[in-house]
């Protein structure tokens, strides 16, 4: 599941229910890549044709590439990014960046891609080279952090999950590396300025909205070295910016924590936990009720409020051993019972849930819902009466009157409208 974006956002010029683009004839969307952008006037996606995957932004099919993963469109919804795939006849790998229809950047490794917030300028690791392991596995080092046409220093390895993150205005990205086995923060300007706080096991680092703190993962090495076979617990730790120096909090430790997010004014955080093989969900370091077996895309109302909404399910399985992998979206999450959780009340089940989405005002809910194979929209309790496929993103109007979102039907992408009832009805 792909982690929420909530968007406000004025949508004048878009307010008809139109259809955007159909699939290419002959071609398969593959599961989870359709995105739209804020105001639905771009869409990308990934096809299937035959063994081979292809990038698609509108109606324009690009080349094929062994493996291609999901698009990455800017907030303005004027640049797409994907990451391509293929191998040489040797049997070695390349890694392709491709940035408005065009190849950016190749390497033999290419990890997730971030795209500023202001102006859609890409962010993204990428290898020098590799080495083959016994097992037949890669081995990726060096790496440079790449922000534009600027690149950081070498380093040995890098969060290879989550994608690199922005500041809030775009002039500065963060993620974590490691040298010599010694954990750090990194981080990038816009001129190629590189500056790094080393110590302690570091896993992901999030920038807070206001642009005073970062927020990090943790491992906690009481137990031994972080390959100890002792199991081991995690943490989050707040650290002061502009020089990461001061620590501002350590959250009580937890057998996993991730997936941290901010409110939009940086004064509420809440994150996942594990604790004896089931998720919760802590807002603002408070104790994690954990009685799920999975929960995803944290969501703060835009108003700037505490109220946390996120996906949840019961009786479902997952493809990953537990571990603080379950803390990211790359996890499948198959079967089961969901809903969406407001604060600490769930709501109504349903064989999937996805896209929580907050009014402007913070009073209401809308998300995508299935039951039966098909895909609907509901506004707090009111469910769409148009079915879907897919459904991919949801927006509300910056008047909080209606919803728009992108979905799929067949070969048909469509960008529709929802009215909401008054706050209150």
């Amino acid at each position: 599941m792909p982690i929420a974006c909530v968007v406000v956002l004025c949508l004048a010029g878009f307010q008809e229910s139109r259809m955007v683009d159909q699939v290419p004839e002959g071609a398969v969307v593959v599961g989870d890549t359709l995105r739209f952008s804020a105001n639905g006037a771009k869409v990308a996606y990934v096809v299937k044709k035959g063994e081979d995957r292809h990038p698609v932004t509108g109606h324009v099919l690009g080349k094929a590439y062994s493996r291609v993963r999901a698009p990455v469109i800017d907030a303005s919804g004027t640049h797409v990014a994907f990451r391509a795939f293929t191998t040489k006849r040797s049997g070695d790998p390349v890694a392709t960046v491709l940035y408005d229809g065009k190849e950016l950047a190749s390497g033999d490794w290419i990890g997730p891609i971030a795209l500023a917030p202001n102006d859609g300028t890409p962010a993204f690791w990428m290898a020098l080279g590799h080495a083959t392991e016994a097992d037949g596995s890669y081995d990726f080092t060096p790496v440079q952090l790449v922000f534009g046409k600027k690149k950081s220093t070498k380093w040995q390895s890098v969060d290879d999950v989550l994608a690199p993150q922005f500041s809030p205005d775009g002039q500065r990205v963060f993620s974590v590396g490691t040298r010599d086995e010694d954990w750090g923060v990194v981080s990038l300007d816009r001129k190629g300025t590189e500056e790094k706080k080393m110590g302690g096991h570091m896993l992901e680092v999030w920038p807070s909205p206001n642009g005073r703190e970062i927020a990090c993962t943790m491992l906690d090495l009481s137990n031994g070295g972080p390959d100890a076979d002792d199991p081991h617990k995690f943490y989050i730790e707040r650290r002061a910016l502009p020089d990461m120096e001061e620590v501002l909090g350590r959250i009580v430790t937890y057998d996993s924590v991730g997936a941290l997010a901010w409110n939009s004014d940086g004064s509420h955080f809440a994150f996942k936990a594990l604790s004896g093989a089931k998720l919760g969900v802590s807002v603002d370091g408070e104790e994690a009720k954990c009685d799920w077996e999975f929960v995803d895309e944290l969501v703060f109302p835009p108003n700037g409020g505490a109220e946390i909404a996120y996906v949840a399910g019961k009786g479902c399985k997952l493809d990953e051993k537990l571990g603080w992998q379950v803390m990211q979206d790359m996890v499948e999450a198959t079967g089961g019972r969901w809903c969406i959780v407001r604060g600490a009340q769930p709501g109504a089940e349903y064989d999937g849930v996805r896209l929580p989405a907050w009014s402007p005002d913070g009073t209401r809910l809308a998300y995508a819902a299935k039951r039966q194979g098909a895909w609907r929209v509901v506004i707090d309790a009111t469910e769409s009466k148009d079915l879907w496929d897919e459904i991919a993103r949801i927006v509300w109007a910056d008047d909080g009157t209606s919803v728009w979102y992108g979905a799929r039907r067949g070969r048909e992408l469509w960008w529709r409208q929802m009215e909401a009832a008054p706050s209150g009805k």
